[in-house]
């Protein structure tokens, strides 16, 4: 396994709106599945990976209004300059907690 961590600056554009914040990321990529395991349905490209972390926008009233700005929950953040798709799975007071899949943008 794989992994790679981030922590810095980014900015989450969700709802049509934007909010600066600090980006807490990791990513990982698992092995590849044993041949027994890869008969089934497709689960996407191996290797690619997932990516999870935490963003701590300025004030709680910054992370409700990104939380209730898209009833879907998805967003893309900008982090080093590199756009990528995540969900917003939580709400911890200022943090979102978001999920992601692929390549991370860090």
């Amino acid at each position: 396994m794989s992994e790679r961590l981030y922590d810095g600056e980014a900015v989450l554009h969700i709802g049509g709106a934007q909010y600066r914040c600090r980006a807490s990321l990791v990513w990982w990529t698992d092995p590849a599945p044993a041949p027994v395991q890869a008969i089934g349905p497709a689960r996407g490209p191996q290797g690619l990976g997932r990516w999870e972390g935490k963003l701590r926008l300025h004030s709680e009233d910054d992370a409700a209004s990104a939380w209730f700005a898209s009833d879907e929950r998805h967003a893309l953040v900008l982090v080093q300059g590199r756009f990528a798709a995540v969900t917003v799975a939580d709400m911890d007071g200022p943090f979102l907690l978001v999920d992601g899949a692929g390549f991370p943008p860090f």
